[in-house]
Order: C-alpha cells, then structure tokens, then sequence
C-alpha cells in the first residue's frame, strides 16, 4: 500500500547572522518571510532570527 505525505507548508528560523544558513535555505527554495527582532537571547545579547517557509504551490 502506497500513501502519500501530504505538506501544506515547512518553516525554519535561523540566525540573522548565520549567512551561510540563509543561504542555504534559499538554496532550498524557503523564502525570508521576515524577521524576528530579538528573538533568542544568548547570554546578555539578544540576536534576530530569520523566519524562512515554502508552501506546497512553490515547488514546482
């Protein structure tokens, strides 16, 4: 018996600051649908975080 997975969407948050990962998700066809302001705090610092997603109409 054969089924199929069926996904509406996939999203991934990466570091503003984390190029090489944005690339990559570019790469994969995820877009920047924006930015999270100061979303993670590491230590005193807090860092932004890019919002990525793909939706099923995307992929062609």
């Amino acid at each position: 018996m054969n089924k199929k997975l069926i996904i509406e969407r996939i999203e991934a948050l990466v570091l503003a600051e984390n190029k090489a990962s944005c690339k990559v998700m570019e790469k994969s066809g995820l877009k920047c649908e924006g930015v999270l302001r100061h979303f993670n705090k590491c230590g005193d610092r807090y860092r932004d975080v890019n919002y990525y997603g793909i939706i099923s109409s995307d992929i062609k």
